[in-house]
C-alpha cells in the first residue's frame, strides 16, 4: 500500500497551502479550479474554527492530496 499521502499518518503528506492577496483572489481561483472539474472539498467560505478572517477553498487533486487557497486577514 502506498501511504505517503495520509491524512492521519504523522510524516505523511497530505495538504497543501496556498495564501491569497485577497478574498477575491480565493473566488476567482475557486472558479477557475470548478471549471476543470477539480474535486471540490469546501467552496469559498469563512472556517472560524481558524479564525474570524480565515477564508478558504479547499479541492482534492487525483491523488487525494487536499490544497487549500486562503485569505487571512480582516477586509
Amino acid at each position: 500500500m502506498n501511504d505517503t499521502v495520509h491524512r492521519r499518518k504523522p510524516g505523511a503528506f497530505h495538504h497543501l497551502g496556498f495564501r491569497a492577496d485577497s478574498r477575491k483572489e480565493v473566488d476567482e481561483l475557486y472558479q477557475k479550479i470548478e471549471a476543470i472539474g477539480a474535486n471540490i472539498v469546501y467552496p469559498p467560505q469563512i472556517f472560524l474554527e481558524h479564525g474570524p478572517n480565515y477564508y478558504a477553498t479547499f479541492f482534492k487533486d487525483l491523488d487525494g492530496i487536499k490544497y487549500e487557497i486562503v485569505h487571512n486577514k480582516p477586509v
